[in-house]
């Protein structure tokens, strides 16, 4: 596909004391976003609630992954003693993806389709880690 989910999360429950849910994310790209040149080329777009990480921008896998995974640990956040976690999800990160395939470089686009074809395809996974710990 094009584009999909990548996470959305329900937490429940009603703690009796103060907690804080964690979010933390590992988004790993597998080692073939690579344009013919074997240079790093993805042009994949991460969107984490709000913010929009477009592989494009970065000039590595690396810095890609690091930002994606630092704005998903901002969703963390500390609850008072007796909330409802089930009214939280606004408070939680919906994670999507897109492949932007308009405005980017398609001789590089169609490369990487070509590599798809042939058994060769890059890959993209993202484990989220959600955590409710007590604080007081």
């Amino acid at each position: 596909g094009t584009s999909g989910s990548l996470a959305a999360f329900t937490i429940i429950g009603t703690p009796e004391v103060a907690v804080r849910v964690a979010f933390a994310g590992t988004l790993e790209l597998g080692d073939k976003w690579e344009d013919e040149g074997n240079a790093y080329y993805c042009p994949i777009e991460v969107t984490v609630g709000d913010a929009t990480f477009k592989g494009t921008s970065y000039a590595s896998a690396d810095e890609f992954e690091a930002a994606v995974n630092a704005k998903i640990a901002t969703y963390s956040k500390d609850y008072v003693a007796g909330t409802d976690l089930s009214t939280i999800s606004g408070n939680a990160p919906v994670i999507t993806w897109n492949w932007a395939f308009e405005g980017n470089d398609n001789y590089k686009d169609t490369y990487l389709g070509d590599q798809a074809a042939a058994g060769n395809a890059a890959t993209i996974s993202l484990d989220i880690t959600a955590t409710v710990t007590q604080i007081d």
